[in-house]
């Protein structure tokens, strides 16, 4: 057996960016695709507000009752006080927190290109995805159109609204040549998409697979047969320069604790005009109102090298996540096994990287942000041989 023993990781082998973050300098974490992780700023103004410190405005000058009939409209702030939240509960409720949600929604549809009113706050993708197929207005003369590569509780969702409302579920099978070539989605799409489809369903940046979808060619292809296009961006936001206006989709949905490292209870979905007319929030909230990514790709090619192996598709399809093949064992695999293995990264080397099984193989899924270094997955591909050698793998 070959053991492999670390000391503290030397600042050296850290990315400035580090500091920034949470993060346990102990383990090597490359599994930011998960659950993401909080940016030390955004967390830390999340816990003030969720404890009992906030700021709260001074009145604009034109809001106050002595000069109620001012001509100045334009607010001026004057100074911001900490003050206790439950000191006064509905001057926090009415006075703070609702503005203040309007005035969040208005930035972050700034920041994805669309306008506000087209933008809803949500606590998490799961949400919004729920309130678009318990509202979605389908029928027994309807398909709903899905890759097999979606995520598996949209897969649960969109099967649930097709039995409560008779319509066909229709799930084109993917499977892939290992790296061989590109997979073309939109002929995928334009081959398998039924002439009754009401709904195709994409995800932006798969999850088990890490691929990112043309969505805005899937999307212009679904439009003229006349299918609205909901697209699960859960890993859009941070790893894109989102302009929804341009991208065309129906409804986008996307969570801000992943690539965005805000603090997690967050997310957000746009809808267009016609698709506000029938959705609705399962919980009331209010809301209408590079160079990284060339250097990751490296990382995911020196992997492959390392390891004598490759990756699922080729890199122009991923993004900020990767799936490298790991060394096979001379047997038939399955997901048993790819558990074992991401269970042992976890215990003996401290290392957090799912490890997936797709089509009889095992592929670790890589994710990069800016506190991650060559370092951690030059760790990552040392313990990946580690475990090859003591299960007899190569």
């Amino acid at each position: 057996m070959i053991a492999l023993t670390y000391a503290p990781i030397s600042s050296l082998f850290l990315s400035p960016f580090v500091a920034l973050f949470l993060l346990d300098n102990e383990w090597t974490f490359v599994n930011h695709g998960a659950f993401g992780a909080a940016n030390r700023l955004s967390f830390e103004t999340a816990q003030k507000w969720q404890r009992y410190l906030t700021y709260l405005p001074i009145l604009p000058t034109y809001l106050r009752p002595t000069s109620i009939f001012s001509t100045n409209r334009r607010p001026t702030y004057l100074s911001y006080t900490y003050l206790p939240i439950e000191s006064q509960p509905l001057r926090y409720i009415d006075r703070v927190l609702l503005p203040q949600m309007a005035h969040v929604t208005r930035l972050l549809a700034q920041h994805v290109g669309t306008d506000a009113c087209d933008l809803g706050l949500l606590p998490n993708a799961t949400s919004g995805l729920n309130a678009v197929f318990q509202r979605i207005p389908l029928t027994a003369e309807d398909s709903l159109f899905i890759l097999s590569l979606s995520y598996g509780s949209v897969k649960k969702m969109a099967k649930e609204s097709c039995r409560r409302t008779g319509a066909e579920y229709c799930e084109a099978q993917i499977t892939f040549a290992h790296n061989s070539s590109t997979i073309d989605f939109v002929a995928l799409v334009e081959r398998e998409l039924p002439v009754n489809a009401k709904v195709a369903v994409f995800d932006h940046v798969t999850s088990n697979t890490a691929i990112i979808l043309p969505i805005q060619e899937l999307t212009d292809l679904c439009h003229r047969r006349g299918c609205l296009v909901v697209v699960d961006g859960a890993h859009g936001l941070g790893q894109f320069d989102l302009n929804l206006r341009s991208l065309g989709a129906d409804v986008y949905i996307s969570n801000c604790h992943k690539w965005f490292t805000c603090p997690k209870g967050i997310g957000f979905v746009r809808a267009t005009a016609e698709v506000q007319k029938w959705l609705r929030p399962v919980i009331i909230s209010h809301g209408w109102g590079k160079g990284f990514v060339s250097e990751f790709m490296w990382q995911a090619t020196s992997l492959a090298q390392k390891w004598k192996s490759q990756t699922l598709v080729p890199l122009e399809m991923s993004g900020l996540m990767a799936l490298i093949q790991i060394p096979t064992l001379d047997r038939k695999l399955s997901d048993i096994d790819g558990n074992a293995v991401q269970d042992a990264m976890h215990f003996r080397f401290q290392i957090e990287c799912p490890v997936k099984f797709i089509d009889g193989q095992l592929y670790v899924r890589i994710s990069s942000h800016c506190y991650n270094t060559r370092h951690d997955y030059d760790k990552l591909a040392a313990a990946v041989l580690c475990l090859v050698k003591d299960l007899k793998i190569d």
